[in-house]
């Protein structure tokens, strides 16, 4: 896994669409747009820490679980914000 690819690269999880489904119809689309600026940033913060874990040679897998993760989050909340006008 390079780390650097675009966050669109993953397919939401049902689980993931639900949540935020869910965070759509009690708080609204503005919310929803928060917790993407949130999981953009934690997103950029955590391919920084698994270049330089890399870097160093140490242990990278749960970083690179938690872009996962990240990039998942991300695309179910575009997929529900690209349904809803």
């Amino acid at each position: 896994m390079s780390g650097h690819g675009s966050p669109m690269e993953s397919e939401p999880k049902d689980q993931h669409l639900r949540h935020f489904e869910r965070q759509l119809a009690e708080h609204g689309r503005a919310s929803l747009e928060r917790s993407r600026a949130t999981l953009l940033q934690r997103l950029a913060e955590h391919e920084l820490k698994l270049t330089q874990a890399q870097d160093a040679a140490g242990y990278t897998s749960s970083i690179e679980r938690e872009i996962r993760n990240f990039r998942e989050q991300i695309a179910a909340i575009t997929a529900i914000l690209e349904r809803i006008p």
